[in-house]
């Protein structure tokens, strides 16, 4: 093989397809931009990384991780660009039971989605929420604001409030 093995990356058994994508296209395109050989076991859902050149293989290693926590391949890619970072939360840190887990995440996420959208959007961040994690990919201020009006939410800030502060602070 050649390149120096890397890294290993588990990725959820249905989240596999969309990182090798359709025809492989995903897979190719996190190979070529990142420097790096993928070698991917769809039945573990274990993804390994091998690098072809030093740095890129920390990134090729950040997209998979994004794709396995719900980003589209498109979104993860953001983080190929210098200023891009991710950020997650494990809500499991805030629940108490698989009962309360689910009124968490159904607060983030709102009636018909409007508290993430808005969330997203006001902090200029992609943001998903998938199995027990939010992500937030943005720029780190961005990541910041957006990470504060989660936590606030998760612990119970009525959601006016929250839209309140975030509207505030995006406009500083």
């Amino acid at each position: 093989m050649g390149e120096a093995f890397e890294d290993i990356v588990n990725v959820p058994l249905d989240r596999i397809g969309v990182v090798i994508g359709k025809k492989g296209e995903t897979k190719k395109l996190i190979e070529e931009k990142t420097a790096v050989e993928l070698k991917i076991n769809s039945k573990t859902g274990e993804v390994k990384i091998y690098r072809k050149n030093g740095e890129k293989s920390v990134l090729a290693r950040q997209v998979i991780e994004a794709i396995a926590v719900g980003f589209s391949p498109e979104k993860a890619l953001k983080l190929l660009d210098n200023n891009i970072y991710i950020d997650k939360i494990d809500i499991r840190r805030f629940s108490r039971n698989q009962k309360d887990l689910e009124r968490i995440k159904s607060r983030l996420i709102g009636r018909k989605g409007k508290a993430k959208r808005f969330i997203s959007e006001e902090s200029k961040t992609d943001i998903v929420i998938y199995d027990a994690y939010v992500a937030i990919i943005g720029r780190p201020e961005n990541i910041y604001l957006a990470r504060q009006a989660i936590l606030k939410l998760i612990h119970g800030a009525p959601h006016s409030a929250v839209f309140h502060f975030i509207e505030k602070r995006s406009e500083e």
